[in-house]
């Protein structure tokens, strides 16, 4: 019986949306033969709440040829233009919006690089100085300390030969050394 109902349901949907162009057609020719009592009616209801209906929705009911639903449509396409213009103008406006986001993000990110390579160009730049010191540190105790290695060929070593068996008074050599010239070599 459930099989036969949903069967039964399924044709008689399918013949109403077959139908549904000949059912919009039979509505769109009510509507425009009962325009007047549709009109009298929607403005005797505002009336009575305090309402007054504009010119615009007068003029869709006041057509003289008893085309309501034309003159609905023509107004509804006027409608739709203004929203139409409506929604190029914001979109004309946030495409400039994002234009100008992105210029302004692209201009940050300029800026930040521009700013990194400078930070780059100056940890370069100090390195490169603290390397110069270094190396000329390094050449400078390298310089001393091949001044003092120059200096250290001749050191002083004390030697531990006897100096009383120098012949002083007979060799200038001698007396040289132990440091006794007398005025018989001078």
């Amino acid at each position: 019986m459930l099989d036969n109902l949903a069967t039964d349901f399924e044709d008689w949907i399918n013949n109403r949306m077959d139908t549904i162009d000949g059912e919009f057609e039979q509505v769109i020719a009510d509507i425009n033969s009962n325009g007047s009592s549709i009109s009298e009616t929607i403005n005797s209801a505002a009336t009575a709440n305090g309402y007054t209906l504009s010119t615009a929705f007068n003029d869709i009911f006041n057509s003289k040829d008893g085309t309501l639903i034309t003159e609905f449509g023509n107004r509804m396409g006027t409608l739709q233009t203004a929203i139409d213009s409506i929604r190029a103008g914001v979109e004309y406006m946030y495409k400039q919006a994002k234009a100008e986001a992105d210029r302004k993000a692209a201009e940050q990110k300029a800026k930040e690089e521009a700013e990194r390579q400078a930070r780059e160009a100056a940890e370069r730049k100090r390195q490169a100085e603290l390397a110069a010191q270094q190396a000329a540190a390094a050449a400078a105790a390298q310089q001393q300390q091949q001044q003092q290695s120059r200096r250290n060929i001749f050191t002083y070593k004390r030697d531990g030969y006897n100096k009383a068996k120098l012949n002083k008074y007979g060799s200038v050599v001698d007396a040289l050394i132990i440091g006794e010239i007398h005025y018989k070599y001078t």
